[in-house]
């Protein structure tokens, strides 16, 4: 396991807004996506993880940054790393895009939204980062169900009025398909009008359910047209279940339920007398569920086994084995005893029992309850998640405190040296430091400020320091000329002396400590020399 790195740049205005909105749906996406523990504070952002993953990070968060400040990432081509995909969109209806669908699509996916382009390229576009090609997929189709379902004017059929008909893939490859809802090219589509008048609400609960029973990436109705996206046996499971459930809408119960015993991906619950099974079983099991009260029979449609197993048992109670039809998609074995193989399930290790039997009936409490307990499982998975990264960010604050007390200590002797020069410029929050670190050892924060005082009274000190020096190179300078004015005036005093000694009225020299002296020749009035008083006779 690689040691985890933390690293701290300065956080930019438009960032900080990018991060805080929204409930910091960018901040905990990226984090996500990266597997690093963003932490943003006033004035500066850390991201905390293993260095390759940090590095990721820090490049989501610079498109991010170009897109805030100018409207549009630039992207390139190395980052294009697998997990990324670009809804083609002019740039000035970018703004229909990141005006709320954007934070939607971000939420439910798990992908980073972000208007940009290409350097040296006139394209502009929304770019989806996300875990997978498969997740990026499912957040395009859920971008363009979203943009044609404002309000906007310019928002009706953005997408969808590109298109004229449905398109349909052969190739086994991630690829989305489209169907047209209005038209009747294929004899499966002709029932699926229904969807049509169907209500943005309910349509979007129904095509996620049926994405998640088929595999597929993800279906979404955008306008006109229902868009599926995943690989050819998902799209083609998708298309069969949009039949099926339009069918349902339709009340057309008798060809409904002539396809659904023959399909190798229902389970059928026969002798079913719980009710009309709640549709939040559909949703926790990731399956379609139909139920027919005249015959009581349930079937539990979905691509995988393990999810209709699950919903079957989640729906009948545990003492009460009930008959039931299971096939699988793919075959398996050849017929035996003369039964086909498409209705081999009949033959199936499970003992069928009559629930018309005085056994007690199915109880839909414990279906509920079933349900119940899985979503509050998912609560704990998510609750120990963020525990986790509460931990984490625990450990990076004692981390930090750990480094920042380290410094404070290496700071100490140069202090202590420091103290006599600070004591003049001293300010009251300076004066007990070694109180202040004590209780700031738990706060990073104080931490932070007490390091700035301290280095602030360094610089007080050292500016002291420096004047003191001046002042004492001032002085110096001005002894020195002093000095050198001494010496002129004796040299003159000399040569005065020696001049009038030659030839003039006597006079007295008066010394310093009141000797006297005879000069012959000095001068007629008193003068002053180098402290020196020379008396005229």
């Amino acid at each position: 396991m690689q040691p985890s790195h933390y690293e701290e740049r300065s956080l930019p205005p438009s960032l900080e807004n990018a991060l805080t909105a929204h409930d910091g749906i960018y901040r905990r996406v990226t984090e996500a996506l990266t597997d690093t523990h963003i932490h943003v504070d006033v004035d500066y952002m850390s991201a905390t993880g293993r260095r390759e993953d940090v590095g990721k990070a820090w490049r989501y968060l610079q498109l991010l940054k170009g897109y805030m400040e100018n409207g549009a990432a630039s992207l390139k081509d190395s980052d294009n790393t697998g997990g990324m995909d670009l809804l083609p969109v002019p740039r000035d209806d970018i703004p229909l895009v990141m005006g709320g669908p954007n934070v939607q699509a971000m939420r439910e996916c798990g992908c980073l939204v972000i208007p940009g382009r290409f350097k040296g390229s006139d394209q502009h576009g929304i770019f989806i980062f996300g875990q997978s090609r498969r997740a990026c997929m499912a957040a395009r189709m859920l971008l363009m169900r979203l943009v044609e379902s404002t309000d906007h004017p310019a928002a009706a059929r953005f997408f969808s009025g590109q298109w004229t008909d449905s398109r349909h893939s052969r190739r086994d490859e991630l690829v989305i398909d489209r169907i047209a809802l209005s038209g009747d090219d294929l004899p499966s589509e002709s029932t699926l009008h229904v969807f049509r008048r169907m209500d943005e609400g309910r349509m979007a609960g129904l095509t996620r359910r049926v994405a998640r029973a088929s595999g597929a990436c993800g279906v979404e109705r955008v306008g006109n047209f229902v868009v599926i996206g995943g690989m050819r046996e998902e799209r083609r499971a998708a298309i069969a279940y949009l039949r099926l459930q339009a069918l349902w809408e339709q009340g057309k119960d008798g060809e409904l339920w002539f396809d659904l015993p023959e399909r190798e991906d229902v389970l059928v619950v026969k002798g079913y007398t719980g009710g009309r099974p709640p549709d939040r079983l559909a949703d926790t099991t990731h399956t379609l569920i139909y139920y027919d009260e005249r015959s009581r029979r349930v079937a539990i449609v979905s691509v995988h086994r393990e999810a209709r197993e699950a919903a079957c048992h989640a729906l009948v109670s545990p003492p009460t084995a009930p008959t039931v039809a299971l096939t699988h998609m793919g075959g398996g074995q050849g017929a035996r005893h003369g039964v086909s193989q498409r209705r081999r399930h009949e033959e199936d290790d499970l003992r069928p029992v009559d629930l018309d039997s005085p056994r007690p009936p199915a109880d839909p409490i414990i279906a509920a309850l079933s349900a119940e307990l899985a979503q509050v499982a998912g609560e704990i998975r998510n609750q120990e998640g963020l525990i986790e990264a509460q931990q984490q960010e625990v450990q990076r604050i004692t981390t930090n405190g750990q480094k920042a007390q380290e410094i404070f200590t290496a700071a100490q002797p140069d202090i202590h040296r420091l103290q006599p020069l600070m004591q003049p410029y001293q300010f009251a929050p300076y004066s007990n430091l070694t109180e202040l670190a004590v209780a700031s050892a738990t706060s990073r924060d104080a931490l932070i400020a007490l390091q700035t005082e301290v280095v602030s009274a360094i610089e007080v000190a050292h500016a002291s320091e420096r004047r003191s020096r001046r002042v004492r190179r001032t002085t110096w300078d001005h002894a020195r000329q002093l000095e050198i004015l001494r010496e002129e005036v004796k040299d003159t005093l000399r040569e005065e002396v020696a001049r009038r000694c030659g030839g003039g009225t006597g006079g007295v020299l008066m010394g310093r400590h009141g000797g006297t002296g005879r000069i012959r020749g000095g001068a007629s009035r008193n003068r002053t020399v180098d402290g020196w008083d020379i008396l005229g006779r």
